[in-house]
Parts: C-alpha cells; sequence; structure tokens
C-alpha cells in the first residue's frame, strides 16, 4: 500500500504547481517544465527508495532538485520566452536526466560505504 502513494503524491504535487504557475500566465509556459520535473524527480525517488534513510542521499537529491529548478527557470523563462516546446519534445530529455541522476546519486552513495583495503 505504501508503493502506492508516491504516484498519488506526484500527481496531485505536479496538479497544484501547474495551477500556481499557470494562475497568471495564460501562455500556460510552465507546463512543459513541470512535466519535465515530476516525472524526472519522482522516479529518481521511487527507484532511490532504499538510499531515503542515508542524509547524504537526500542533499544530493535537493541539490539536484535546486540546479533543475534555475535551469528550467533560465531555459524558459530568460533564453526561450516566446518558443513552444511540446511535452512529447521533453521526453528524450527526461529519460536522459533521470538516468544520469540515478547513476549519480546512487554511486555516491556507494562510494560513501566504500572502505579501501
Amino acid at each position: 500500500m505504501k508503493r502506492a502513494i508516491m504516484p498519488g503524491v506526484a500527481v496531485l504535487l505536479t496538479l497544484c504547481a501547474a495551477v500556481v504557475l499557470n494562475r497568471h500566465d495564460p501562455s500556460m509556459k510552465w507546463n512543459v517544465p513541470i512535466f519535465w520535473t515530476a516525472p524526472t524527480f519522482f522516479t529518481v525517488l521511487e527507484l532511490c527508495r532504499k538510499q531515503w534513510k542515508r542524509r547524504p542521499f537526500w542533499y544530493s537529491f535537493f541539490l539536484a532538485l535546486a540546479a533543475h529548478i534555475v535551469m528550467m527557470w533560465l531555459l524558459f523563462s530568460v533564453v526561450y520566452p516566446k518558443i513552444r516546446i511540446s511535452e512529447m519534445m521533453t521526453m528524450p530529455l527526461i529519460v536522459v536526466e533521470t538516468v544520469v541522476l540515478l547513476k549519480v546519486l546512487t554511486v555516491k552513495g556507494r562510494r560513501r560505504n566504500y572502505s579501501p583495503q
């Protein structure tokens, strides 16, 4: 039952973010960054569930999330404010970013436990 809660939380937070960010902007330009962020980071959270008890995992996770949010803001607000990017165009980027984050977060966790002989 606990595993069934994570997708529900992901959907709820994604909808809340869409409502808040699109409230004053009828162009809905923030839907793509929300669509990019939610699956990426909730997939990483779900697949790294065993590492939740480790504090370095959470530091790295929130650092990656903060960097991602800054990059999304720069990309969609400063660099490409008028260009429409569809959600389907971001699918390969979502997969690449998720794989990279999983690799970085799991390697970082294993490296800490490594003790040379």
